[in-house]
């Protein structure tokens, strides 16, 4: 496998980073690790599972794709007390021999681009949001698709008639590399025009799994300015899911509040 191949790969695979629950109620904190370090360890005999970027667990060998990934390497993989054998695979066998199979999009901003909760100005999350497309040289367009209908308590109800616009939005940005600016609904009223809009974040990447039964199901990662702490505010945590008629999924904030998220509108992004 050359340079060039591990780079072609690396394209295809979003960079994850350890999580940091520290400050969250309740919260486990996972181990993480490089290739390299995996590889540096010399006694397996107490090893009890973490998660490996560039590996990959399949009945119960391992494998190198040469991703930055992070898989879950069980105890189970049968190293003992010796360095573990790895064998090498490239990007699309490996992709293959997922169950599911899955796609991933690469992150379209990192962590040091994040621009997290002002407290001098607790409701600027859209301005917020702002900031972050500013960082790779961005801004919104002006366009809003609204995806949603509210009912008499302010929230996200049903789909409107742009709700697939939406989608196919937020997705052919993506594949562009552009980043999503989206509105959310996560409590009663609303100070905005669509009576149920509470919240900005900005959607930075998405995954997309087939199942046995050939249906698929998207996730998007998100960035939340709702918090001034980076690893909370980039959690691989932070997911919103494509399906029965809506996007929706949860935020956890650093104090262990979680917050029900569902996406009321997509406000799409131009170069600047």
């Amino acid at each position: 496998m050359t340079k060039k191949d591990l780079a072609s790969i690396a394209k295809q695979c979003r960079s994850l980073s350890p999580i940091d629950l520290d400050g969250m109620i309740g919260g486990n904190r996972e181990t993480y690790m490089s290739y390299e370090e995996f590889m540096s360890i010399k006694d397996f005999s107490t090893w009890d599972g973490a998660y490996v970027a560039g590996i990959t667990e399949i009945g119960g060998k391992l494998y190198y794709n040469g991703g930055t990934q992070y898989a879950y390497i069980s105890e189970l993989y049968g190293g003992g007390t010796q360095s573990p054998t790895i064998n090498m695979l490239d990007y699309e066998t490996w992709k293959s021999q997922q169950s599911p199979s899955i796609e991933v999009s690469m992150s379209v901003l990192t962590k040091d681009q994040f621009v997290g909760y002002d407290r001098n100005y607790p409701s600027g999350c859209l301005d917020r949001c702002k900031d972050m497309l500013g960082k790779v040289g961005m801004e919104l367009d002006g366009k809003r698709i609204g995806i949603m209908t509210p009912d008499k308590q302010g929230h996200a109800e049903e789909a409107s008639g742009l709700f697939t616009d939406g989608v196919e939005a937020i997705n052919n940005s993506l594949s562009k590399g552009v980043p999503v600016v989206v509105g959310i609904d996560y409590k009663d009223g609303s100070p905005n025009n669509d009576k149920m809009t509470d919240h900005f974040v900005v959607i930075v990447s998405s995954t997309t799994t087939k199942n046995s039964d050939g249906s698929y199901v998207t996730q998007y990662n998100f960035y939340d300015p709702a918090t001034s702490h980076t690893d909370v505010g980039t959690s691989v945590s932070n997911i919103l899911t494509v399906g029965d008629g809506k996007i929706s999924g949860s935020f956890t904030t650093a104090s262990g509040e979680v917050r029900d998220y569902t996406v009321t509108s997509v406000r799409t992004v131009k170069d600047k």
